[in-house]
């Protein structure tokens, strides 16, 4: 094959992955709108598929220069969130905490689960993988299930989310802000 023709074949694949993404207009707090003429953010996603994102998730204001990013791995796996200023320049960042760090929440996971009677007679077990965020006071919010190996499973994982004390919110510049997503993997071992 000519050299030419590899390059119009590369031509054609970066141009086609470029145009399969998403625009969206937001609102101050990052809540899609209709009205692009209200937003303050665009947000530039490529097109998902089983609702898995991969690459760059590109959250910019209206000017284009870009907010933030969240990067996913090819298996549509979160794996860092890089922000910016309005100069361009990095943000500092820090994650939400919850109080005590991951042992403290093992522990919080461990003194308040319970396995469910549903699930009780048919001898199965497994890791339920749960999605929320922390808003900018420390709540958790859309929490919602990833996956899960029976229904009875994600009401108990969604109950144990729903009843944690605030955390530590994450910060941006010195000032709380939302968190990007946090994954979750719970534990039920079979009775």
């Amino acid at each position: 094959m000519p050299k030419t023709t590899y390059t119009v074949a590369f031509l054609f694949l970066a141009l086609s992955s470029f145009a399969q993404t998403d625009t969206t207009f937001l609102n101050k707090d990052q809540q899609p709108i209709a009205d692009k003429n209200m937003a303050t953010y665009m947000r530039i996603c490529p097109k998902s598929t089983n609702s898995k994102i991969v690459g760059k998730d590109i959250y910019s204001w209206l000017d284009g220069k870009i907010e933030h990013f969240d990067r996913y791995d090819s298996l549509g796996r979160y794996r860092e969130s890089v922000y910016f200023k309005a100069d361009g320049s990095p943000s500092d960042m820090t994650a939400p905490a919850f109080e005590g760090g991951r042992e403290a929440l093992n522990r919080f996971i461990l003194d308040n689960l319970k396995y469910p009677k549903e699930a009780s007679g048919l001898d199965i077990g497994g890791k339920v993988f749960v999605q929320f965020r922390i808003d900018k006071n420390g709540a958790v919010v859309n929490a919602e299930v990833l996956k899960s190996p029976h229904e009875s499973f994600s009401v108990e994982a969604l109950r144990i989310v729903s009843i944690m004390p605030n955390w530590k919110p994450a910060t941006r510049d010195g000032s709380p802000v939302a968190s990007p997503n946090i994954y979750l993997p719970i534990s039920f071992k079979a009775l």
